[in-house]
């Protein structure tokens, strides 16, 4: 990006996040800065509940006690009690 574009780039960003609190305007935009009057609902906490049971780290987790030698009811309770 050449100087000429960042100065525009500068001079139109506080125009579009004019109504965002004290938030650099390079760095944000409407997209990315958080809510306001954020509301969870069951189904949100579900869905951020599954995002981190299913996960890379979580079956690592349960292969490894597996390997271990703990039987499956042992893993469940122990990767219950982790969350």
């Amino acid at each position: 990006m050449t100087d000429s574009a960042m100065a525009a780039a500068r001079a139109e960003a506080p125009a579009r996040t004019s109504n965002l609190p004290d938030y650099d305007p390079q760095l944000s935009n409407e997209d990315l800065v958080p809510l306001k009057n954020q509301r969870w609902t069951s189904y949100n906490l579900f869905a951020f509940w599954m995002s981190d049971v299913h996960s890379i780290g979580g079956y690592v987790t349960a292969g490894s006690l597996f390997a271990l030698g703990l039987a499956s009811w042992q893993v469940l309770v122990a990767c219950w009690s982790a969350l």
